[in-house]
């Protein structure tokens, strides 16, 4: 079995372009990260957008699934776990699959990414140093639109999302009278956040 990789600080970064990201710092094996240090910087919207492409609201179980990414793919790049493509098949699909592959590395290695007792660690660190990213408030808005914005991307590759409704409670129909609003062809009436709704 793999070794667990330990998350020794959580510290949050602004980019140059002022965006938020967070940085987290993992002790690693050698054969990861030479000095055995691997920081893993995480835009902080990515959170956001795992919601929107797996339908998913639970910030924790997002949280979980962020962290767990660059595991995953040292897997994937080596060719022992699948891609996944979460715009090439159904909601569903994608979330069922990604989940199962967090799991997958979890069990392969001692319980994945952890937060374990390390001299790395700051003494007067929060038990829980993933503490601030799990307080991410998603906007339910925000999620609708990207949810929306994947379900197009699923058509061009010929995959139907069958939804009756966005996390926001928003209609596809609703959508697409945005869509027409935005093109001239009916009068624009934002519900929501406005970027991409109108009343139908």
């Amino acid at each position: 079995m793999a070794v667990h990789w330990n998350i020794v600080s959580v510290t949050a970064r602004t980019d140059a372009a002022e965006q938020p990201w967070w940085e987290v710092v993992c002790e690693v094996p050698p054969e990861i990260m030479a000095g055995g240090l691997l920081p893993c910087l995480f835009p902080a919207i990515a959170i956001e957008g795992y919601a929107g492409q797996l339908g998913l609201t639970d910030v924790s179980v997002l949280v979980d699934v962020l962290v767990h990414m660059p595991m995953l793919r040292v897997h994937q790049a080596a060719g022992e776990l699948p891609l996944v493509f979460p715009t090439r098949v159904s909601e569903e699909a994608a979330r069922e699959a990604l989940l199962g592959l967090v799991a997958q590395v979890k069990s392969l290695h001692d319980g994945g990414v952890v937060q374990h007792a390390s001299a790395l660690r700051d003494p007067d660190a929060p038990s829980d140093l993933l503490a601030p990213i799990r307080q991410t408030v998603l906007v339910l808005d925000h999620v609708a639109d990207r949810q929306f914005l994947s379900d197009l991307e699923r058509l061009e590759h010929g995959v139907v999302q069958e939804r009756i409704s966005y996390v926001n409670g928003v209609t596809p129909d609703s959508y697409g009278a945005a869509l027409r609003a935005l093109h001239g062809t009916a009068p624009l009436a934002a519900p929501g956040s406005g970027r991409a709704r109108a009343q139908p």
